[in-house]
Order: structure tokens, then sequence, then C-alpha cells
């Protein structure tokens, strides 16, 4: 009974988180990125984003990844785990809700609203309903299931030795890291105090202890990562230890605390409900003196951390993509941004192969073609890498917005990989057919070809500006150039005209080389313009 009550309890923490991260992610997540500039503002916003999310991992998931990519410095990021930990206290006032009679009746609505909503938002009410259906079910179940532990002696007995703080710290870490879940500690603290087989001392030194084996699930999860993911889950610990240690000794203080913030009655049924409260006060208050005591300490642990793990010299098989990172999956809106950034990545080298390209008409050897085509190998393999990232992405949970930007990076993905095979292709060949057979080519056409080439350029950096930064005005400056670079075709064409008055020998393998090479620059400000077209903002 125990066990499949906390198989429920857990559940539904899981189908309620889920619903939330579905309907918030989007909005917490621009909350994390933005409102980080000083550590109160960080803490605040790593508590909302906990407090919604009911977990702690998926808020250190999008911290990681801001830290990446430097989009947050670990600073920033140590307040946002600080004000995690307050956030994590709202699943133990939730839990302390005495409304056992309504767990059904959320259930019955959850399902309704799951099975009969025909909308993506319809059904994501019904997972956070019968989400706090099932964790009120699952706690009925638990507490009912060790009723007749109430008389059981050893078990009263074992439940004693609990009150030695360094002895229910110890089991409540081990039992939190085993299941990699602290709100199973306190499901199962709040069941035991709720029967009286467990007292208040015992079921806070429990809870404090589940404060530090919540610290496993974060470097489990680390685990693979970046180096700045090791550092924030030591932020964790750190946090965490320290503030174990200092309250160890004021476990009596912390009650007389919690009583005093918990509603006090004379009614035995009025006391039993108030004493799940206590506990959770006990845990609201530690996680929030501690976090107010280290706030002011941030930048010190930023740095502790730095000098504990060090940055690592880079080596020549590093991995080929910057920014995909799995756990980001946990959340869409956070995994499409990380797929951004790495799109903007790819664009970087069609624009390298780009700049390469249009001095290739002037040079006399094969090295800087042989470069060109070593680039679009590198291309390739980072487009390979996305569509895949891609396509888990796809196995989410996408809303409309989502669903739309996912679109456009598919696209834009496969028009970047376009413009490359274009440079390293097509007109790479000419170049080389150019120095085969000894074409030459004259400087005022040169200089022409540049001219277009250099408005491909700035296209191509506004792309890149576009995926990354989601700028609008980039995208309106590419479309804007399009009568720019028809002017510059429009003048060559005039030059070729008057070069027909001319009797050089190769006047017509001139025209087709030229032309060719105008041609495949045309067809590349073509893919620019349909990237900037998809990529709305």
């Amino acid at each position: 009974g125990v066990l499949a009550g906390l198989a429920i309890f857990l559940y539904g923490i899981e189908l309620m988180s889920s619903g939330l991260k579905s309907a918030a992610g989007g909005g917490l997540k621009t909350l994390l990125n933005r409102f980080t500039s000083n550590p109160i503002k960080a803490a605040f916003s790593g508590c909302v984003s906990t407090a919604v999310f009911q977990s702690s991992s998926v808020t250190t998931v999008l911290v990681v990844s801001f830290v990446s990519t430097g989009l947050m410095t670990l600073s920033q990021a140590v307040g946002v785990v600080m004000g995690a930990n307050v956030g994590a206290t709202i699943t133990a006032q939730i839990i302390a809700f005495k409304v056992d009679s309504l767990a059904l009746i959320l259930i019955i609505l959850g399902s309704a609203f799951l099975l009969m909503g025909k909308r993506i938002s319809t059904k994501r009410i019904g997972s956070i309903l019968m989400g706090f259906g099932l964790l009120f079910f699952g706690m009925t179940m638990m507490s009912r299931a060790m009723y007749p532990l109430r008389e059981y002696e050893p078990f009263i007995a074992l439940m004693a030795t609990m009150e030695n703080p360094l002895r229910g710290i110890f089991i409540g870490a081990l039992f939190t890291a085993l299941v990699q879940a602290s709100s199973a500690t306190a499901g199962i603290v709040f069941a035991l105090f709720a029967q009286g087989i467990l007292e208040l001392p015992a079921a806070i030194a429990l809870i404090l202890g589940a404060n530090i084996g919540t610290c496993f699930t974060a470097s489990l999860a680390a685990i693979g990562k970046s180096r700045d993911a090791f550092r924030i889950a030591l932020v964790h610990i750190l946090f965490n230890l320290i503030g174990v240690i200092l309250w160890i000794g004021f476990i009596p203080e912390l009650i007389t605390l919690a009583n005093y913030l918990s509603p006090g009655t004379d009614s035995t049924k009025e006391l039993a409900s108030a004493l799940p409260r206590k506990i959770a006060n006990a845990h609201a208050i530690f996680n929030i003196s501690n976090t107010l005591l280290l706030l002011p300490f941030t930048h010190f642990l930023a740095w502790l951390v730095r000098i504990i793990i060090p940055e690592k010299k880079p080596t020549a098989a590093e991995p080929i993509t910057a920014y995909l990172d799995e756990g980001a999956l946990d959340l869409a809106s956070l995994a499409l941004q990380n797929t951004r950034f790495e799109t903007a990545l790819l664009a970087t080298f069609a624009q390298k192969m780009l700049t390469q390209i249009q001095d290739t008409l002037s040079i006399s050897n094969h090295n800087q073609l042989d470069q060109i085509e070593a680039l679009d190998d590198q291309a390739d393999a980072h487009q390979a890498a996305i569509l895949s990232y891609l396509g888990k992405i796809r196995q989410l949970d996408l809303n409309t917005t989502e669903s739309k930007e996912f679109q456009a990076l598919i696209q834009s993905v496969d028009a970047l990989e376009r413009i490359a095979d274009v440079i390293s292709s097509d007109m790479t060949e000419i170049c080389r057919e150019r120095l085969d057979t000894n074409i030459s080519v004259s400087a005022d056409m040169i200089n022409m070809l540049r001219q277009l080439h250099l408005l491909l350029i700035q296209s191509m950096n506004d792309i890149i500006i576009l995926i990354r930064d989601q700028d609008a005005s980039a995208s309106q400056a590419i479309l804007n150039r399009k009568d720019a670079i028809q002017q510059q075709v429009d003048a060559i064409f005039d030059h070729q005209e008057k070069q027909f008055q001319s009797t050089h020998t190769d006047r017509i393998v001139n025209f087709r080389s030229e032309m060719d090479f105008v041609e495949k620059q045309r067809r590349i400000y073509s893919l620019i313009k349909r990237i900037a077209k998809v990529t709305e903002v």
C-alpha cells in the first residue's frame, strides 16, 4: 500500500509538473533569461521557476543551458540555484494542505479535460488538475497503509532513533538519493507524521537530509554535460551542505519558529491537520534563511567552484556541436532556443565559405578552394547534428508558437546547407575550371563581382543576427537589399554587353564562366531571402 501510494504520489507530481512546464515553460525561460541582473532578482526568478515547474531539476537544466550559451554568468546562476531551493518548498506547502476529499474530484475533472479536450491548452489543464488529484490521493493511500505501524513496536523504535539529528539527516539524504526525488521523502515523512509515528524533531531532520539527497540528482544530471553543469551541481551541494551545518545545532529553535508560524488549536482534528503545516513551514524557514544568509556571497561561491572545477584546456577532439544539450529536451522552448544558437553557428560556416570564395577569381592555385570544401564538411556535420536534435524536439508537446519556430528552423537549416553546397560544389567548380583552362577575368569584372559578393556577405551577417537574436531589423535589411543586388546584376549584364564588341578569342568562354558565377550568387541570395521570410520575429 505504501509503495503503491508513493508511486501514485510521484506520478501525480510528474503529471502536474509536465502540464505546468508545457503551459508556462516559455514565459519562465524568459523570466530566467532576463531577470538575473543582480543576486536578488536571480534568486526571485529561480524561486518562481521552481515553484511553477515543481522541479528544481528543470530550473537547473535551464540555468546550465544559459551559462553554456553565455546568456547568464556563473554568479547569476548561483543566485538562481539559491532561489530554486526556496521554490522547492512550495511542494511541501501543497502537500501540507488537507484536501483529501477533493482528490477524487480533481482526478475526475483532470481526466475529463484530458479525454475530451480538443485543444492542447485544455489537455495541459487536465494534466495539472489530474496531477494535483493523484498527488493527494497517493498521500491518502500512504497514510492509510501506514496506520497499522502505529502499534508495531520495532518500527516505532526505529523511528525514535531518527530524533538523533545526524541519523535523521543521513537517512533522509540516503532515501532521497536512492529515489531521486525529495518530494518522495516529504510524502513519506508527512504520512508517518500524520499517523503519529514520527515526532517533529525527527521529521525535520529527515527533511533536512532530503535537501542534501536531492543534490545527488543534480550531480547525476551533470554527468556527460559541460563543466558549467558540474559547477552548478557543486553550487547546489555546497549551498545545502552549508545550510544543514548551520542549522543542525538549532533544530529546537527551528521547531519553535515553525510552531509559531503554524496555526494553533485545541481541537484534535484541527491539530492533526496543522501538524504537516509545521513541517512545511520548518522546511520553508530553513531554505529562506539560508538563501538570505548566503545570497551576498554569490560571487565568492562562483569563484570557489571555478577553483575546484577549473577550465579545461581545449583538445583536438572537441564535440561537433556547442549548444545541443540533451538535458534541455525537458523543455521545448529551451531546446528550440539551443537549436537557434546552433543554427546560427552553422550560418557562420556558410559565412566563412562565402567570404573566402570572393577572392577565388583572382587566385592562381587550388589551396583556398580545398579550404572551402573542408569547411563544407564541417557544415554537413553540423547540419546532421541539428536535424537529429530537431527530431527529438518533434517528439515533445509543442504549442503553436513552438511548432512555427520548429518549422522555421528546419527550413533555415536546409537553406544554409544548400548555400554551403552552392559555394563548395558549384562556385568552386567554376573557379577550378578557370584555373585549369587559364581563363583570365578582367579587373573591372572582378571588382563588379566582388561588389555583388559584398552585398551577399552583409546579408549572411544579418542572417546570423536574425537566427541568433531574433532581430526583426536584420530580416528587413536582407529584404531591403533586393534592389541593390538587382542593380548590381544589371550593371554586370551591361558590362558584358559592351564586352561583346571585343574581338578577344576567349570572350564566349569568359562570358559563360562569369555569368555562371553571377547566377550562383543570385541563387545564394534567394536562399538567404527564404530564411529571412520563414524566420519571422
